[in-house]
């Protein structure tokens, strides 16, 4: 028997306006995480997701989403497009 020894990983980030200090430090952070797995995994498929969630009450941009792929390269580069928007006291779509 042998095992499923791929990797999957999904990041979320809070992408309201209040956040956006720390999506800059974020990404940075997403992207080492993505090379670091890439080189410790290397016999492997590594797959990344992402998903930026905003308020409730931003309707069709509440979510924002980039389903897994092992192509890190286009993950890398619709990170780097994500923005920072909107946001104010309503409760975060996290679900």
């Amino acid at each position: 028997m042998s095992l499923n020894s791929n990797v999957d990983i999904a990041f979320m980030m809070d992408a309201t306006a209040s956040m956006s200090a720390n999506i800059a430090a974020a990404k940075a952070a997403i992207s080492t995480i993505v090379k670091d797995v890439k080189d410790a995994f290397k016999t492997n498929i590594i797959r990344m997701a992402f998903v930026a969630y905003r308020d409730y009450t931003e309707g069709a941009l509440r979510i924002e989403t980039f389903d897994f792929t092992d192509n890190i390269t286009s993950f890398t580069d619709h990170l780097g497009q994500i923005r920072a928007f909107r946001g104010g006291d309503y409760p975060e779509d996290v679900l």
